[in-house]
């Protein structure tokens, strides 16, 4: 409740509306099997591909979805996301909007707590991001807004 209220606060004095200026995001990931053949004979075909899709959204507005190879994204997989897809798409709905963007990033993953991934966080949203070892901290075991 803490958090919930030091954000909407600290927010509603720059923004009437604050939670049209969050973006919240989920992963998922799955596993796509597929066999040819019986599977009892020698030659038999698999074929399995894994994947993550990244979606976020801001207000009404979808961003993604973005796919990465893999069921665990690493941090510089997440990296290469948020420079080349995630970030560019906040940025034109800022633009469209006209007000920054909070981001929101739970932390749940390695690749979100890494330090090439909170840097460049911290260099892209100055004060405008939170996690768990924020200015404006995530709570852990809660669920996403």
């Amino acid at each position: 409740m803490n958090f919930c209220e030091a954000f909407i606060m600290e927010e509603c004095n720059a923004n009437p509306d604050p939670i049209d200026a969050l973006c919240t995001f989920s992963e998922c990931s799955f596993s796509l099997r597929q066999s040819f053949g019986d599977g009892q004979r020698v030659g038999d075909r698999m074929f399995d591909r894994q994947v993550t899709v990244w979606t976020g959204m801001v207000g009404n507005r979808l961003i993604g979805p973005f796919f990465v190879d893999g069921c665990k994204i690493r941090a510089e997989q997440y990296l290469v996301l948020l420079r080349e897809s995630i970030v560019p798409a906040i940025r034109s709905i800022e633009r469209e909007l006209g007000t920054k963007i909070y981001f929101q990033q739970d932390g749940r993953t390695s690749a979100h707590k890494s330090l090439n991934v909170t840097d460049y966080l911290n260099s892209e949203f100055p004060n405008l991001w939170f996690g768990l070892q924020t200015r404006l901290a995530w709570p852990q075991r809660v669920l996403r807004i």
